[in-house]
């Protein structure tokens, strides 16, 4: 049990961490983060959270494209620059 306690302290610190990164590094997150939560949807509480949290996926999804591009294609692109020198 101890063992199960202390991985998921160390997973939600990651995750934690993750959060701060993502919120020091973009002054949108957060207005994303306001409006999606804000949003006017019927059903029952859990309903509303489960949508919610899909629909703030969905935007944070676009905001890391926006914001950080694509890492895979940049990756790319260094190591052709690279192999070029």
């Amino acid at each position: 049990m101890l063992r199960l306690n202390s991985l998921r302290r160390g997973v939600l610190t990651i995750a934690l961490l993750l959060y701060l990164v993502i919120r020091s590094s973009c002054q949108q997150f957060n207005e994303v983060v306001r409006v999606v939560w804000r949003m006017e949807i019927q059903g029952f509480t859990m309903y509303q959270i489960t949508q919610r949290l899909k629909k703030l996926k969905m935007e944070l999804k676009k905001l890391n494209k926006e914001v950080f591009g694509d890492f895979m294609a940049a990756e790319r692109r260094a190591k052709e620059h690279m192999i070029r020198f």
